[in-house]
This record gives structure tokens, sequence and C-alpha cells, in this order.
């Protein structure tokens, strides 16, 4: 007998106080490289999306991976990968 489980996590965080960072201009870039952030740790991304200040994730996690420690790489990454990027995302040229 064997047991098949599947569980999906829709994850939202959002940008401090709510200002907008996503445009037409940064949105395929960051979303992309969040799902490459997911994909590099064996977890398979079916949504990832977004508004002008928030960020919509929909995945299933690998078992050897936590919840809290995807969340944790995902902000991390795709913060640093912005302020690498700092002419795309305009409110991050103060170093924030």
């Amino acid at each position: 007998m064997s047991t098949y489980t599947q569980i999906l996590y829709q994850v939202v965080f959002g940008s401090k106080d709510h200002i907008p960072f996503l445009t037409t201009e940064n949105e395929y870039i960051l979303l992309g490289y969040i799902a490459g952030v997911l994909r590099k740790q064996s977890c398979h991304s079916y949504i990832v999306g977004g508004a002008s200040n928030h960020i919509h994730i929909i995945t299933h996690l690998h078992p050897t991976v936590a919840l809290a420690s995807i969340v944790k790489d995902i902000k991390l990454s795709s913060h640093k990968m912005m302020l690498e990027n700092a002419k795309l995302f305009h409110i991050f040229r103060d170093g924030r």
C-alpha cells in the first residue's frame, strides 16, 4: 500500500509600510526570481504573482523543507536581488 500526500501552501507577504514596489518593468523579473528560489529548494511553484505592494505564492514544499525556512529564504534573497537591481526597484535607492 502506498500513500501520497500533497499539501499546498499560500504564502502572502507585503512590503514594509505597504509601499508599492512591483511595476510592469520589474514584475516578471522578481516573480521569476522567487520561482527560481523555490525550484532550487525542490519546491514546485504553482502560482507566483502579486499586486503593487504584496506577493502571493502557491506552492508545495519538498518534505525536507520547512515552511518558515523557505519563506525566510524567499524574503532575504528577493530583498537582496532588489537592492542589487536598484534601478528597477526605485524605492530601494535610499538603502532600505
